[in-house]
């Protein structure tokens, strides 16, 4: 209550965001708000991933980029040499806004199915069966299986 001076408690999204905050997943903007207009970069989207993955596999959100760390230290010389190189590429990219299909394509597959059984399986095979689907997703879209993965799980509900 109070962490975020743009998220009052009756916001849609108080809730929600209070998980994240509690869980360690997401920390807000320096200036003590959440950022709830803010667009999120495609590195931010990448930090988020991976706390959600270290929160699964180790039970803290922060534990994994150390584990990380002390497997790129056992890479062997040549792939040591290309580093560099990629994270220069990577930078340039991380920077970028993240669309809504490339934060699908993240969050997709970051968990064993197993964790997020397709409570909405059947609604959307009806949904695209009658044609009454998604209007702006369809075969051609990026991160098309990615997308309906997440309204599949329930994971994403999308908007009227």
């Amino acid at each position: 209550a109070g962490q975020f001076s743009d998220l009052p408690e009756d916001h849609t999204f108080y809730e929600n965001v209070a998980a994240l905050y509690e869980y360690g997943l997401s920390v807000g903007q320096a200036d003590g708000t959440y950022g709830l207009t803010v667009p999120m970069t495609v590195g931010q989207s990448v930090i988020f991933a991976g706390r959600i993955r270290s929160l699964y596999r180790t039970g803290d959100p922060e534990a994994g980029p150390a584990a990380f760390t002390a497997a790129a230290i056992g890479l062997k010389d040549a792939q040591r040499v290309y580093a560099p190189v990629l994270d220069k590429a990577l930078d340039e990219q991380l920077a970028d806004v993240a669309t809504r299909a490339q934060m699908a394509h993240v969050l997709a597959n970051l968990l064993p199915e197993t964790v997020l059984p397709p409570a909405n399986d059947s609604l959307i095979t009806q949904a695209y069966a009658s044609r009454r689907r998604i209007t702006d997703v369809t075969e051609y879209t990026p991160y098309y299986d990615d997308i309906l993965k997440l309204y599949r799980c329930g994971i994403s509900v999308g908007s009227d």
